[in-house]
């Protein structure tokens, strides 16, 4: 039979055959106290506090061993259980700080919450003995509290079973026991991959992430700093282990789910992803922003292949602006099935991409090809616009107007928007790299730089006599940069506004604001297992290190060689697959049942 009935505490329970009766328990909403188990790891049963009568069987079973069968009668709650329990409880605590203030983990701890659940007071029936250990700090990302261990096993399962790393186990040590290396050799030696599986298993505060890179993060940030620093939040775990796997199209493909500009990333991406990788602290982060670059060189047009026609909503949308935050905006409109048309007052395309960027740098390819890909979108462009009237553009029954105008906000043209009634009003905490705007006329939206200084690049090149190089116009750009914070150090948060833009946008013409789309069939279930590589820790970056240019020479400064195929893959492989700890599942504590 695929399921079996069995009665627990007076209720039928119904279960998949081959569950054990601490499954069953917890997935009918009965909760069994319990430390050892985990629902990803195999269940050893020593802690001996899931024990529970079974009808027919003499003494207490543990029931994270015990297989569930048909009709099979259980208590869970007795006074000889509730004995049981409490003394295998105190048998841990004793070997345990009384304080539980002082942890990182308090409140958030699955022993504390088992004990109040058992009801185990302060006064211990058995003597107190704390293990003779200090707590080691001398490796990257992880903190081993000694004291606080409980020996449960978790984490040397989780290093053996679920990651088949085997690098932590049982040491005997005189009369004690703990968990370590052999022969106490440092994470980075004994062969670490650095995943974190035994941190995110650890029932108490023994094993934990250091406080530093986890303070003010939520529990996804702290764990997948590279995705959520990205001001785009591209999933950057899954592309590079696609590339680890040699799956370059597939990589593209998520590249491309977030960023509608990756070549012009790939080359002037301010690489914040990389600034908070885990494996920089461990020895040298992943190349990141050169393996994007890699896979937006390598590419076929797989990610198109999912890619259907928008349903058309007849709406008709007009974009100021063909810099980053314009370009993005105008793409996912188009795929929101809008008509959408961009006015630049320039003969080409870009911005400040093409206006401030040396080709040094950004070269003219993977500009044009960024943006002849948001023009198959379906999108118009209006070259040599010149200063467009808003109130002509609704004459011309535009729906929408969005203002993606940028450097030139605190130019010229921002004397024209006043003149029609518009004033433009920074949203939020103003501060470098914010773009967020809104506009005071209906059915107006605004995005692109809101950090201005008191000159535009329009200033500039009015002010220039025609003799003047067009090197020192870049030269004048660049030292606005060191105050100001656009040119390329801020495409991507251009991006990102361009984004939240389009969601706005969206919304107002009758849209859910949605823009999300998926190029690939579905998202592969990658395998928890990584094995044993000796010498991980110390893989050497294969990928030039990223180094922010001096503000002053940042347009002119020299793009980083490509990366060939191996050592794309081999960079790829330095990843410590943080992302696999959001694979793991979370236990429940007693109160959520």
């Amino acid at each position: 039979m695929d399921t079996i009935k069995l009665n627990i505490n007076g209720r039928e329970v119904e279960t998949k055959n081959g569950k054990t009766v601490l499954e069953a328990a917890l997935e009918g909403g009965i909760y069994i106290p319990h430390l050892c188990h985990h629902p990803n790891l195999t269940p050893v049963g020593v802690c001996r506090l899931c024990v529970v009568e079974i009808e027919g069987t003499e003494g207490l079973s543990t029931s994270c061993m015990t297989p569930a069968a048909e009709g099979m009668v259980v208590k869970t709650k007795t006074p000889q259980i509730d004995q049981m329990r409490l003394l295998a409880m105190e048998l841990m605590l004793s070997r345990h700080p009384a304080d539980c203030s002082t942890c990182s983990q308090y409140l958030n701890c699955e022993l504390q919450s088992v004990k109040q659940y058992i009801g185990t007071s302060e006064e211990l029936s058995v003597r107190r003995r704390l293990k003779p250990f200090a707590t080691n700090t001398s490796n990257p990302l992880f903190v081993h509290d000694f004291v606080r261990c409980i020996l449960c096993g978790r984490c040397v399962r989780a290093c053996h079973d679920l990651r088949g790393v085997g690098v932590l186990s049982f040491i005997m040590k005189g009369k004690d026991t703990y968990v370590g290396t052999a022969f106490d050799r440092l994470l980075i030696d004994a062969g670490c991959r650095f995943c974190g599986a035994c941190v995110e298993v650890c029932p108490t505060g023994a094993l934990r992430d250091k406080e530093e890179l986890t303070k003010g993060k939520s529990r996804r940030a702290a764990r997948l700093p590279c995705k959520y620093s990205c001001p785009l939040e591209v999933d950057v775990p899954r592309y590079v282990r696609l590339i680890a796997e040699g799956k370059f199209d597939e990589a593209y493909a998520v590249v491309r789910e977030q960023l509608p500009l990756p070549s012009i990333c790939s080359y002037i991406c301010l690489s914040y992803c990389e600034k908070e990788c885990r494996r920089g602290e461990v020895n040298e982060p992943v190349g990141i922003r050169e393996l994007k670059r890699f896979v937006s060189e390598q590419h076929s047009d797989l990610w198109k292949r999912n890619l259907g026609p928008p349903e058309p909503t007849w709406k008709r949308v007009a974009i100021l602006g063909s810099g980053p935050a314009g370009l993005t905006a105008a793409y996912y409109l188009a795929r929101k099935g809008h008509e959408v048309t961009i006015f630049e007052q320039a003969p080409l395309a870009g911005g400040l991409l093409r206006k401030a960027i040396s080709r040094k740098r950004l070269p003219k390819k993977a500009l044009d090809d960024d943006i002849q890909e948001i023009l198959k979108a379906g999108v118009t462009l209006k070259l040599n616009a010149g200063d467009v009237r808003i109130s002509q553009l609704f004459n011309e029954k535009f729906d929408a107007v969005l203002l993606a105008i940028g450097s030139t906000f605190s130019g010229p043209s921002a004397y024209w928007l006043k003149d029609e009634g518009i004033d433009l009003t920074p949203q939020g905490n103003i501060q470098v790299d914010t773009y967020n705007m809104s506009a005071s006329r209906e059915g107006v939206f605004a995005t692109g730089d809101a950090i201005l200084g008191a000159i535009s690049e329009d200033f500039i090149r009015y002010a220039m006599s025609d003799d003047n190089s067009e090197d020192l116009f870049e030269l004048l750009v660049d030292r606005m940069v060191s105050n100001r914070g656009d040119s390329f150090r801020s495409a991507t948060q251009a991006i990102a506004s361009g984004k939240k833009a389009a969601e706005a946008i969206d919304q107002y013409l009758g849209g859910n604001g949605d823009l999300t789309e998926s190029f690939l069939p579905a998202e592969e279930e990658p395998s928890h297992y990584l094995g044993r590589q000796d010498g991980f820790a110390g893989l050497r970056r294969l990928a030039e290190a990223f180094h922010t240019p001096v503000p002053q020479y940042a347009g002119l400064s020299q793009a980083e060689p490509p990366l060939e195929r191996e050592a794309a893959t081999n960079e790829a492989k330095r990843c410590l697959r943080c992302d696999l700890r959001l694979k793991i599942k979370p236990v429940k504590f007693w109160g959520d049942y």
